[in-house]
């Protein structure tokens, strides 16, 4: 395998992201504040229609890990992206509790375009998965992200430097059971979600939606059968009206405090 990358001449670097709490965007802005002449856009919203990368670009993709694997939007965006040959590829997976192969499968992936990736980091941030778990305490969240502060500076310098860390396939069985099997075969959540009496009909839900699911009717959200998995609506509900049967009951809704409600709402 030839390594054709060069730092010093590096003139460009997008940074494609995917965020529903806040997490993901967090860490791209952090990336992209060390790199000069980067840029961050969402993969919920823009799609570059001109080939991208080469030798004078990286491209960077920046997300959290959906049951030990990529989510589907993420998976679909790159599988679509037009990317040059010789492009320094790198990818960060940001998680709450394990990541198994998720970057190894963005390799994967990178191969059946001709690519590799070049660079691969994981960095663990505060889980956010209510209809699972309680997310942590305010004190547990800020100590997570000053930790992790630590360590996207080392790993948004190996990027600048466009260092190789090629990542290990490892774990691969299980990651794809959860992310292929379990993951992708959840249909019906739309069944799930349930509205209290709360609901004012503003619609936040729907607008922070990444994969458009749903729609406000007789102010009221209803749910499509493309449920990212996310929870930002109930995570970003701001009057804590909507829950998942009767596994977010009582649970802290979580949100990144360096993240604002407008910098998710998706544009149209």
């Amino acid at each position: 395998m030839k390594f054709f990358f060069n730092g010093g001449n590096m003139k460009h670097t997008r940074v494609f992201y995917f965020s529903a709490t806040g997490n993901s965007l967090d860490v791209a802005r952090m990336i992209s504040s060390g790199i000069k002449g980067s840029e961050i856009i969402s993969m919920a919203e823009k799609f570059p229609k001109k080939a991208i990368g080469g030798k004078k670009e990286s491209i960077g993709f920046v997300f959290p890990v959906y049951f030990e694997g990529m989510p589907r939007l993420v998976k679909n965006y790159i599988e679509n992206l037009n990317i040059k040959p010789d492009t320094y590829c790198f990818s960060v997976a940001t998680y709450g509790g394990s990541y198994m192969n998720t970057l190894g499968s963005v390799d994967t992936l990178l191969k059946t375009k001709g690519l590799f990736l070049s660079y691969a980091a994981a960095v663990r941030m505060p889980g956010n998965y209510l209809t699972m778990y309680n997310p942590p305490s305010r004190i547990r969240v800020k100590s997570m992200l000053e930790k992790s502060r630590k360590t996207l500076a080392k790993v948004t310098d190996d990027i600048l430097n466009q260092k190789i860390k090629i990542p290990k396939q490892r774990f691969v069985f299980i990651s794809n059971y959860f992310n292929k099997v379990i993951y992708t075969g959840m249909g019906k959540w739309e069944r799930n979600f349930h509205v209290s009496d709360k609901c004012t009909g503003c619609g936040i839900c729907a607008k922070v939606c990444p994969a458009d699911n749903i729609k406000i009717k007789n102010k009221r959200p209803v749910w499509g059968n493309e449920c990212e998995r996310c929870v930002a609506c109930i995570s970003w509900c701001p009057e804590k009206a909507i829950d998942f049967a009767r596994k977010t009951k009582g649970r802290r809704r979580y949100n990144n405090p360096n993240v604002k409600l407008k910098d998710i709402i998706r544009k149209k």
